[in-house]
């Protein structure tokens, strides 16, 4: 079969799955109201929920999918079956009970036989095993599609910034790099999250179409994960309020304070590695605006020193988050950097071995470190 032929091949299953819930019920439902447009749902669409907790529920969907399967549309018309959010194609206990995997087999024999003029199966799911059953009989027969999180830090937020900045501008909102970064610092990788705000965004906005952090700040709350990765750069960005009111935002949230302490750590002996290279000349931030980036020039030792860091070598972060990280180590000295990590590792044994309650020492010495006047010098 070319490949013009296989474009015009009609499937009797459209299996959308992937851990992007939000772009998976979207397409599944654009897949819906494409086989079975809208006027005629009302008699041509029937949706049953996948939501299952024991292996009887869900041989009961899937027995009552083949039913809706076999089940003639109104008038004779073409019928879709919509199997929604189905929780049991994973590779879990409710996925391999020989139950389910017997009833999922009994409509996947049905669909294999072929399936009335007009008749679909659409199926959605967060999970689907692809060394089981349930896939190998869908991909012959199937029009799959997967929509996936990237597993690498670095490409998830990359992934992040572009879907972003694509709901952004089909909403007719115009917003900064900056800003784009902020909002996906506050929202993650959860695109139902990211359109949900944006439609807030839009309402507040009204006539003006331009974002701005006075906005994001207002209208985007943060996630709990979200606040915690995004204090370690409040903090080296110098901003002592900025920092007592995310610290506060956490202890309202329970948080647990010497967690919290751990990711700033991290950050700072980041930052040292990063001043010694701008010392060192092995880096410098050229460019201006939307050019600006970090340039590396490195000799031989400086190659192998951050090769040694393996995962934490700077190089490797995504190139904005290194571009503010480079700015960052620029408000510091290396002096001042290493006393900032000996006053971290210090309040953490002490908040692991003191009396004094430990959201009280992390307060003390994250707004000791951010009140620091920062160092003015060229980079």
């Amino acid at each position: 079969m070319n490949k013009k032929e296989e474009n015009k091949k009609v499937f009797p299953l459209h299996l959308i799955f992937g851990a992007d819930e939000y772009e998976v019920d979207k397409a599944a439902r654009a897949t819906v109201d494409r086989l079975c447009p809208k006027e005629s749902q009302a008699f041509g669409l029937e949706i049953l929920e996948g939501a299952a907790t024991t292996a009887a529920e869900a041989s009961g969907i899937l027995n009552a999918c083949l039913a809706a399967l076999r089940t003639v549309g109104f008038l004779g018309e073409g019928k879709v079956v919509w199997l929604r959010n189905a929780v049991f194609f994973a590779k879990d206990k409710l996925g391999v009970s020989a139950d389910v995997v017997q009833a999922a087999a009994r409509v996947m024999d049905y669909v294999k036989a072929g399936l009335p003029d007009g008749v679909f199966w659409v199926v959605s799911s967060d999970k689907v095993y692809k060394s089981g059953a349930f896939y190998k009989a869908a991909k012959g027969l199937a029009d799959i599609t997967e929509f996936q999180l990237e597993e690498r830090s670095y490409k998830q937020d990359e992934a992040a910034v572009a879907r972003a900045e694509a709901y952004f501008r089909d909403a007719g909102l115009s917003i900064s790099r900056q800003h784009l970064m902020q909002f996906v610092e506050r929202t993650g990788m959860h695109a139902r999250q990211m359109v949900q705000d944006i439609e807030k965004i839009g309402l507040y906005l009204g006539e003006e179409k331009v974002v701005t952090e006075e906005v994001i700040d207002l209208l985007v709350p943060p996630t709990r994960e979200a606040l915690i990765w995004s204090l370690p750069e409040v903090v080296a960005a110098r901003d002592p309020e900025k920092t007592r009111r995310m610290l506060h935002r956490l202890f309202e949230q329970k948080e647990n304070a010497v967690r919290m302490i751990i990711p700033v750590e991290k950050h700072f002996a980041r930052l040292a590695v990063l001043r010694a290279c701008l010392d060192h000349g092995w880096a410098e931030v050229i460019g201006g605006g939307y050019r600006e980036s970090v340039q590396w020039s490195l000799p031989s030792e400086g190659e192998a020193l951050l090769e040694a860091l393996g995962a934490d070598d700077p190089r490797t972060m995504h190139p904005y988050a290194l571009l503010l990280a480079m700015r960052q180590a620029a408000l510091f000295s290396g002096a001042e950097l290493a006393w900032c990590r000996e006053r971290l590792g210090h309040t953490h044994y002490q908040m692991m071995n003191s009396p004094v309650p430990p959201e009280l020492q992390l307060e003390l010495v994250m707004l000791e470190i951010s009140g620091r006047k920062p160092v003015r010098r060229r980079r």
